[in-house]
Parts: structure tokens; sequence; C-alpha cells
């Protein structure tokens, strides 16, 4: 089950509700939340549950004896200890297949890679339990001594299977004391029924726009791997989204999958890696959203994850501004330790670039665009001191646009081949296969401008500006203006996702590898 479930919408999260606010104490509030999150869980991965259990229970014993014998080297060896045991979970879930695949190739041994189910939100809960671990060995948190709390941290399911990684240190506090009102519960409604719709409205119709011009081109060996099937539901629900798409010129993706295509064309293969880029963008932006949303209607403050990365105008920036709690992590557990910015850069800026790829899934194209990445920032922050020219802002916006966009095609294929045959043809001409594919480009070019204009902070600034003009005529008519324009347009979202969800049968998960 996942945020952008009507089940989990209607139901699941009504009672969840329902019931921590019904709980007087926090302390039952805690159990409540810790009680649902096991239940949410355990509802999309039975099986998986004892294992995060383990891995936060070792975690949570292993804290004490690192705090018992905190400034001696048998701490130093119960930090190791635990930690290597949650990673080996991580590796043995995630990672073994690839290596044991790989060695057989290259030696020749004949081995069958093993066929292990990758337990949902593995990655971002271990390293949750890492941060804890590692910040009680360093002094910079305190032994938590209750397992609840502790397990509600790890398994809280608004931040469980998408994140972003909220460190232990953020929501100690939260833990035992924590604010909770109308108003921040409606502000958690809204931040909810954003990232819903960026999830249902754009990302989800992006990808399968995508899909068509990349993964079913290249014989459906994409990031998803996956045909388009979309269902056809009758009544409102198909006549709302029907009218929606059509509105924005958005009429041609909803049929069956383009079939007969021989190759990816030039002009496919840069608006599908663009549609990509976009459904990554609105997929992960959008969890986040509705987790940071779900955390404030319980009292919960969770870092922000995204902060418009395509207006960036440099890829340092762009990576400050993308995935920020991924970012942070490897700056303070991986990068910091190995020496920062004092001692061998470049290869601690090249270890954390490894890792960030092999973090996002398991499979070698992953390492290769993290490699890329590594080496484009290494190249930045060296040239910029050799050649101190800054460019114009558009093009240096533009120049970090076509970088990052470049990127996607190595990330999008876990073919390599097909990732650089898709390179070839963005870079030489190949015609349109077909005019089923010039006019499904032609009729979603709308539909790549709302995505583009989405993505940049331009909307949030002149809503800004609304709420200052109420502000200067009368603070009543601010708070009024804001109050309104939250219930109509959460509702609204509301609606409009409720109805595309029940018409469409097309809404992949990103995350699942995870």
């Amino acid at each position: 089950m996942v945020f952008s479930d009507l089940t989990f919408i209607y139901a699941f999260l009504p009672l969840c509700i329902l019931a921590y606010w019904l709980a007087r104490s926090l302390k039952a509030k805690n159990y409540v939340l810790l009680a649902a999150s096991l239940l949410f869980y355990g509802l999309g991965e039975p099986v998986y549950i004892l294992l995060m259990l383990v891995a936060a229970g070792s975690a949570y014993g292993f804290a004490f004896q690192i705090d018992g014998y905190r400034g001696t080297r048998k701490a130093k060896i119960f930090l190791i200890i635990s930690v290597v045991v949650n990673v080996s979970f991580l590796f043995f879930y995630k990672y073994a297949p690839l290596f044991v695949e790989t060695a057989s190739r290259l030696f020749g041994l004949g081995i069958q890679a093993p066929r292990i189910k990758l337990p949902i939100g593995i990655s971002f809960y271990t390293f949750q339990i890492l941060t804890y671990t590692v910040d009680v060995y360093r002094g910079k948190t305190k032994l938590q001594t209750s397992l609840t709390k502790f397990l509600m941290y790890v398994a809280m399911f608004p931040q469980l299977i998408a994140g972003p990684i909220v460190r232990y240190n953020d929501v100690e506090r939260q833990l035992d004391r924590r604010y909770i009102n109308a108003e921040r519960f409606a502000a958690g409604v809204v931040r909810f029924t954003c990232g819903l719709a960026k999830k249902v409205l754009i990302a989800d119709y992006a990808g399968s726009i995508a899909d068509r011009l990349l993964g079913v081109a290249a014989g459906g060996s994409g990031y998803l791997g996956v045909e388009v099937h979309r269902g056809v539901a009758g009544g409102l629900a198909e006549a709302v989204a029907g009218g929606i798409r059509d509105g924005l010129g958005m009429t041609g993706a909803a049929g069956a999958a383009v079939g007969g295509l021989a190759g990816i064309s030039t002009l496919g293969a840069w608006i599908g890696l663009l549609l990509f880029g976009f459904q990554i963008y609105f997929d992960f932006s959008g969890y986040s959203d509705m987790a940071i949303g779900l955390g404030r209607m319980m009292g919960f403050e969770f870092m922000e994850n995204f902060r418009y990365p395509f207006s960036s105008k440099s890829i340092t920036e762009f990576w400050r501004r993308w995935h920020m709690s991924l970012g942070t992590f490897f700056r303070d557990y991986v990068y910091i330790p190995l020496g920062g910015n004092r001692k061998y850069q470049i290869r601690n800026i090249a270890v954390v670039w490894v890792l960030t790829g092999f973090w996002h899934g398991a499979s070698w194209n992953f390492v290769v665009w993290g490699c890329y990445f590594g080496v484009i920032l290494i190249a930045e922050k060296y040239l910029s001191l050799l050649i101190p020219v800054k460019l114009p802002s558009v093009l240096s916006w533009a120049c970090c646009f076509f970088t990052v966009l470049l990127g996607w095609s190595v990330f999008y294929f876990t073919d390599l081949t097909r990732a650089w045959d898709m390179i070839v043809a963005m870079f030489t001409y190949r015609p349109e296969p077909s005019l089923q594919t010039v006019k499904l480009i032609t009729e979603n070019l709308s539909f790549l401008a709302v995505c583009l204009i989405a993505s940049m902070p331009w909307g949030k600034q002149l809503y800004g500006r609304a709420l200052n003009w109420g502000e200067r005529k009368n603070s009543y008519v601010a708070a009024v203006m804001d109050t309104s324009l939250s219930f109509i347009y959460s509702a609204g979202l509301l609606l409009v996702c409720s109805a595309v969800r029940v018409s469409s049968s097309f809404s992949p998960f990103l995350y699942f590898r995870f």
C-alpha cells in the first residue's frame, strides 16, 4: 500500500487519524502511531516486518553498549558490529543478487543469481538506524531507553517507504513533546494533497508517455520495465479525468502503447528523457511532500527533501536542492569522516558518488550514473577556480538542466547498451518511425510546459505575494484568504486526484527498489 492508493486515502488514513486524535495522552498517541505503522508495513510486506524489527532491535541493544562504554575502544567495536549487522541486511537483500550474477559472468562460474524480494523501504530505515547509533557514539544524541519510541522512529509510516531520511536528532524531542492543533493539521492536509497531485496528475502521466517513447521503443528494459496499460472507468471519474487531460491537450497518452517502433528517434529520445526526468522529480518530491504533510497532521516536522532543483544554475546547487536528506547523510556520515575538503577531496567525492549510485539501485547503470555526476562535480569545483568566469544566469541554468537531463539516460536504462543507443539517437538525426509517435509528442507539448512551470518556484512566489498583499491591506483578509484558498485547493485536488486514480491503472511506485 502506498500513499496514492485510494484505500490508503479513504480507509487507512482516516481511521488512523481518528484513533490518533482520540488518544488523549502523548504516550497513547505514540502507541497508536506505532501500531498503525506496523500495520501499514504489514499490509504491503507482512514477511519483512520481522526483518525491520530485528534491524531496529539490534541497533537499540548495541546503543546501550556504545553508551555504556563511551570513550573506550569497546564503544567503537560495538558501533562497528551494529553498522555491519544493519548494512549486511541491506547488502544481502538489495545487492547480493547483483554481485553473484556479476561474479558468475566474469569468472564463468555458471551460478544462478538468487531471486530475493527487496523489502520495501530497507534503504531508508537502514540509514535512519545508522544515524542513531553513530550519533550515540559521537555523543551528539542521548540514548533512547524506550523501545517503543525507538521503534516508532524507525517504523513511522509517513516516512518509512520513501523518505525523507529522518535523523533521530531531528525527531528526538518530538517523540516526547510535540505541538498538535487544528491549524497545523490543516497545513499538513494541504501539503499532503499537493504531493498527491504531483504524483497522480503529473508524475504518473509523464511516466506513461516516457515509457512509450523510451521503454517500449527499446524493448521494455527501462527503469520501470513495464508497458503502459490504462483502464477506462465510466461515470464521474472518467469524465473529470478526461476533461482535465483534454484541457491540457493530453489526449494521446491514455491509449494503447505505440507499436511497431523500430528504435528511438531523436525527438522521441529528447522528449522521452525530459518526461522521465519530470516523472522522477514529481514522483519523489510528491512522496516527500505527502510524508511531510502526514507528519504534520500528527505533530511532527520532517526536513524538506526537495527545493526546486530544476531551477539550479550549477550541478553543485542541483544536488543541494535534490533529495537533500540523502545528500546531507552522505556528507555528514561519509564525506566529512573521510576527510571532507581537508584531504583527499577527489577521493572522498568519488566514494560518496559511487555509494550514491549504489543506493539508487542494485544495477551497474546506477553506479555509472553516480560516477557521471561525481566527475562533473569534481570538474565544476576545480574549473571554477581555474576559470573564474561567471556565465549569464539563463545560460548557466540551461547548461545545468542539459547535464542533468543527459544523466537520466543512464539512470533510465538498466541495460547500458540501450542507454548508449539512446545517447547516440539524441546526438545523431533519427526520423520519427511513425505518425503515431509524432502525434503523441505534439499532443503533449502543453503538458511539458505544465511540468516545467510546476517544477519552478514561480507559483509559490506568486502565492506568497498574494498573501503579502492581503496582510498589507488587512491581517484578517490575509487569514481568510489563506484559509479559503487552502480549503478550496485541497478539496479540489483531492477530488481530481481520486477521479484520475479511479480511471487509471498506471501508477508505478518508483521507489520500491529502495
